[in-house]
Parts: C-alpha cells; structure tokens; sequence
C-alpha cells in the first residue's frame, strides 16, 4: 500500500504516505487526500487543473499542494482522480504538477469526509533508506 491512515479521531485524520522519491510520496499523499473526500475510483478524467507551487521550504511546499487540492474541491466543486507530480525542486522548493478529475456529482461521487484543512501539526518528510515518508494531518 502507498499510504496508510492512522489517527481517525472525529475531527482529524492522520495519514502516512510513502515513495520511492518525494515525487512519489507526494503523489501519493494526495491520492490519500482524494480518496478521503470520495471513492477516487468513480471519478473520470474530464478536467485537467495545472499546478506550480513556491514555498520557503519543503514542509511548506508540501502544505500548499495538499491545500491546493481542498482548495480545488471547496472553490470550485472538483474531485480527482489522478495527480502527476512532474518536478520537484528541492533546492528551490518549487513544484509542477498535474490534476485531473470532475465535478462532483453527488448521484455518481458518495462523500466521504469534508476536509477543512490540513494542519502543520505533526507533519513529517522523512527520507527513510527505502525512500520517502510524509506524515500529515487533516482538519475534518
């Protein structure tokens, strides 16, 4: 399994995410954060939302993407499907990446969880020597 969801207290959910690369933990945090809002699964690909992100750090960098995507759900009624994450910059904490998803359709996506944020509160990137690990926490 690419992610794992920990501490499911009522108004927060912890979710651990691993890969091979950061580009790879990214991606797969954030299909962790889609299938929380809906089953991605019963999404198609019809809109496609391009991401660039800047931050002073890579902890901030990560908190901006995953606010990107509750952002996306909340302003303007997208669910996802898949995310590509096609470059990371550590050195300069930059990021490119591409969503692709619809828009929810309550008779075709069934909610899971309304997501309210994500917090800086406990938020890990750990580079293990299997690769990466990001641990994070999301306001429900």
């Amino acid at each position: 399994m690419n992610y794992e969801y920990l501490d499911t207290s009522t108004a927060d959910l912890t979710i651990r995410a691993f890969g091979k690369d950061l580009k790879e933990a990214f991606t797969n945090s954030a299909m962790a954060v889609f299938n929380t809002m809906v089953d991605a699964g019963s999404v198609s690909e019809q809109e496609i939302k391009l991401v660039s992100k800047k931050a002073k750090d890579i902890k901030s960098l990560f908190y901006d993407f995953i606010e990107e995507i509750i952002y996306f759900h909340d302003a303007e009624g997208l669910v996802f499907k898949t995310v590509k994450v096609e470059d990371i910059d550590e050195k300069n904490n930059t990021l490119r990446a591409v969503f692709k998803g619809e828009n929810f359709n309550p008779k075709k996506h069934k909610p899971k969880n309304n997501i309210k944020a994500i917090t800086y509160y406990d938020m890990k990137i750990s580079h293990k020597n299997s690769g990466f690990e990001i641990e994070f926490t999301l306001d429900l």
